[in-house]
């Protein structure tokens, strides 16, 4: 959430101050990541039933931070091929934070037990909200003194070095065992 935070901070600035979108092609720009977001949310049902859930997350982090990282690529060639590459970007971001959602939610809902679900989902939606304030406030202020670009270059990466770390903690390790006990338990 800090990640997605630091891109909602950088992502309207780049828009519309590096790239100098008009209204309309920022509308198209905002429909296009709903687009992404829509064919995310229904890419990510069939592929949380190929790919574990838990390897899913990981997976779907490191390439959302590598992608906002190419936002440095997708300056540098819009002397050569205009907007086309930010409207690729744009619907991209949306696939993936559809895809890193669905199986943070599927994972929930199974090592939640039902009497707590509601508590937890209150709890984990203040934690989400407060990392993405967090992450649009240290945003815009690094956007200020290093650049909206660069910010979200290095939120990028951090997204994916840390979602490459994670793999090494006990707590990834435990989560891919998850639907194996559920499993055995509801048989």
């Amino acid at each position: 959430m800090l990640a997605a935070g630091v891109f909602n901070a950088t992502s309207v600035s780049i828009e519309l101050q590096i790239f100098h979108v008009n209204g309309f092609q920022y509308g198209l720009l905002e429909s296009v990541a709903g687009v992404g977001a829509i064919v995310g949310s229904f890419a990510g049902p069939y592929l949380i039933k190929r790919i574990h859930p838990g390897k899913f997350i990981i997976f779907s982090g490191i390439i959302l931070g590598l992608w906002m990282a190419l936002i440095l690529f997708i300056h540098s060639s819009y002397l050569s091929f205009g907007l086309i590459p930010l409207f690729v970007w744009i619907s991209g971001i949306g696939l993936l934070n559809s895809c890193l959602s669905i199986p943070v939610s599927s994972l929930f809902l199974v090592v939640t037990p039902a009497t707590f679900r509601g508590r937890a989902v209150g709890i984990m939606q203040m934690f989400s909200y407060l990392g993405g304030i967090i992450g649009l406030l240290v945003g815009g202020a690094l956007s200020v003194s290093i650049g909206v670009i660069q910010v979200t270059v290095i939120a990028g990466v951090l997204m994916a070095v840390v979602s490459l770390g994670l793999i090494c903690t006990k707590g990834y390790k435990d989560l891919l065992h998850v639907r194996e006990s559920r499993s055995k338990t509801i048989d």
